[in-house]
């Protein structure tokens, strides 16, 4: 409970940039109707794959790295680097924005995405050395900060006239720059010193099974895109409901998770009676939201998205199952990245990222939004059990 207490600042920025996360999601959903949301989802999610693609997973491993002693300059060296990476991204993002922008004028709309996207590569390496160096309040207010950027520009800017579509790629663009300036600002790199120096590529190996576990992640938010490929917009947008507004549910066991990794990594097994408590309080608090979420999904989804999306309450009442037991793999396996198997964890990320997305595809195609919310809920129990049996037998060999 102590630990509870002891980041309550991280968990409750977490949970207070997913509320008004979701409350963008609604009001995008809203002004823009099930075609124009579930696209511009669609495609935000792609380009959160991508860069996670070329991120090369530096985030995460400053973040463990760091808290186990990584050498300052060393540091400094993964945020030049992926600097680099993000100026590079943002570049090919445009260029495919403005070669898809003929074809369909609304991409034309979302060319801010590309910019943003810059940002946001860099954040998550500035975001890392936050919680390393033990601001995990400092790390709780800039998602907050970021999302209530966001909501604000994108209020006020479709109240001005402006295209809801363009008006949130606009306000996502503000909303990074402005956080990944100001943890640049306040956020000291930290770290030992150090006389030797790693090469690039060896920073990019050893980074390797971060990466493959944060492109896993990103896989699975690639489900919106498959359902509108395997059953066009409309479904998408319905199935959109529940994958992008249920995230305040997920937002607790992503801040807990961001505690796991760094604790584990400096305190290893010593912490473990301490760290499975915080996860069953997580666990507990989180199955709680969700049973009301379910019970309420027939008012709530007319009231909140409007009577377009009446066919997404049975989605998002599946939607949930998986969620409870997507927040326990999240809080298992930063534990697990913590205790030193990152690359074990990563082939089992992707392996059931492969599994969600080939899930909701065939759900997709057999059932619309129904379907591809069962086999979401489908993959993300298999996966819970696959990191279950891991941690089990990692505990008995300690």
């Amino acid at each position: 409970m102590k630990a509870v207490v002891t980041y309550g600042g991280l968990i409750g920025g977490r949970f207070g940039a997913a509320l008004l996360q979701a409350l963008s999601m609604v009001l995008l959903a809203r002004w823009a109707g099930p075609a124009d949301f579930g696209l511009a989802v669609a495609v935000q999610s792609v380009i959160l794959l991508v860069s996670a693609i070329a991120g090369m997973g530096l985030g995460p491993y400053v973040t463990r790295e760091l808290a186990a002693g990584l050498a300052a300059d060393e540091v400094r060296r993964v945020v030049r680097l992926n600097s680099l990476i993000g100026v590079i991204l943002g570049a090919g993002l445009l260029a495919v924005f403005l070669a898809l922008a003929p074809l369909d004028p609304r991409f034309w709309l979302m060319v801010p995405f590309a910019l943003g996207a810059v940002a946001q590569r860099n954040s998550a390496v500035w975001q890392g050395i936050t919680l390393a160096r033990g601001r995990t309040r400092v790390f709780g207010l800039s998602l907050t900060l970021r999302r209530a950027v966001l909501l604000a520009v994108f209020v006020l800017m479709y109240a001005l006239g402006v295209n809801p579509v363009l008006s949130y790629a606009v306000a996502y663009v503000v909303a990074e720059a402005g956080v990944n300036a100001t943890l640049r600002a306040i956020t000291p790199v930290g770290g030992s010193a150090s006389n030797a120096s790693m090469s690039r590529l060896l920073t990019l190996r050893l980074a390797r099974p971060y990466w493959i576990e944060t492109i896993a992640t990103q896989l699975r938010n690639q489900d919106v895109a498959v359902v509108a490929f395997a059953a066009g917009p409309g479904a998408a947008g319905l199935f959109a409901v529940p994958s992008r507004v249920s995230s305040p549910a997920t937002m607790v066991g992503s801040a807990v998770s961001a505690v796991l990794l760094p604790k584990f990594a400096s305190r290893g097994w010593s912490w473990f009676r301490r760290g499975l408590l915080l996860q069953l309080v997580t666990l507990a608090a989180t199955g709680l939201g969700l049973v009301v979420i379910v019970a309420l999904a027939g008012w709530l989804v007319p009231v909140i998205v409007g009577d377009e999306y009446l066919g997404a309450v049975q989605p998002l009442r599946i939607y949930c199952v998986g969620v409870f037991f997507l927040t326990f793999s999240m809080m298992a396996g930063a534990a697990i990245q913590g205790l030193g198997s990152a690359r074990v964890v990563g082939h089992v990320a992707a392996v059931a990222a492969t599994l969600v997305l080939g899930s909701v595809a065939l759900g997709a195609i057999l059932g619309a939004a129904v379907g591809a919310a069962v086999g979401y809920s489908a993959a993300c129990f298999l996966q819970a059990v696959a990191l279950v049996v891991l941690l089990v037998r990692l505990k008995a060999r300690s």
